[in-house]
Parts: C-alpha cells; structure tokens; sequence
C-alpha cells in the first residue's frame, strides 16, 4: 500500500504537490489544536516541516 501510494505521489508535480502537502500539514495542525495534546501538535508540525523540507 505504502508503495502505491508513493508512487502516485511520485507522479504529482512539484508545484502542484508542495502546496497541497502545505495545506494538509496546516489542517493536521490545526486540528491537533483543537483536539490533543501539545504532544500530539508537536508532532504534526514535525511531520509537516518533514514533508515541506
């Protein structure tokens, strides 16, 4: 599954891609303030500079 999943996000343009993975990590965030714990904030914002690195 996970190689599937590579491989489509593989095909998507950078400049489409960047963007979109920008505003998913902005939702995961957000919404990990709204929920959890600081914890759990902290680790989506890890994931989302991961992925916009």
């Amino acid at each position: 599954m996970t190689r599937h999943l590579d491989a489509v996000l593989d095909a998507i343009p950078e400049d489409v891609l960047r963007p979109t993975r920008a505003h998913m990590g902005l939702r995961m965030v957000d919404w990990a303030i709204r929920h959890f714990a600081p914890s759990d904030v902290e680790h989506w914002l890890d994931l989302a500079e991961q992925r916009m690195g």
